[in-house]
């Protein structure tokens, strides 16, 4: 079981006082980092069958695991989406980093964009053997898990 609520889960849902309680259950053959199945029940809701935004009862959004979060939300407005939270970056309780967020398509359909980075400090190791002087740039590639150098000025 999950307990989510504060001050981040407010910001990315825009929902006052969000707090959601819920699991995911591991799609089969898929391996230990297939997709999931999310079944959460947001604690604001209970007893409001009205509810209208990302907080509402029943279906609610399906998920999406992009390398650019910030990127595939401006494709999503782009093409006519609504922004419905903030993008919100923090380290889940075993030292990973999701940045995430929530939007509408054009139709009004939910859509949850999250883009996953291993813990600091494996990201630090990785790029440690690419340290250079400060004239450079040290970047972290998500979906390929290797830091790259540029040169700045």
């Amino acid at each position: 079981m999950r307990d989510y609520s504060g001050p981040d889960l407010e910001r990315g849902t825009a929902v006052p006082n969000a707090a959601l309680q819920g699991v995911h259950l591991r799609l089969p053959g898929h391996g230990d980092d297939g997709p999931t199945l999310e079944i959460y029940t947001f604690a604001s809701t209970e007893g409001v069958p009205e509810a209208a935004g990302i907080d509402r009862p029943g279906f609610r959004h399906i998920a999406f695991a992009v390398a650019d979060v910030h990127a595939a939300r401006r494709r999503v407005l782009d093409e006519g989406g609504s922004s419905v939270g903030e993008v919100v970056t923090l380290t889940t309780s075993d030292g990973r980093r999701v940045t995430w967020c929530y939007v509408t398509d054009a139709e009004g359909n939910a859509l949850e964009l999250q883009g996953w980075a291993p813990s600091a400090s494996l990201e630090s190791a990785a790029c440690e053997s690419f340290r250079h002087p400060t004239s450079s740039l040290q970047v972290w590639h998500t979906a390929s898990s290797e830091c790259s150098t540029s040169a700045i000025g």
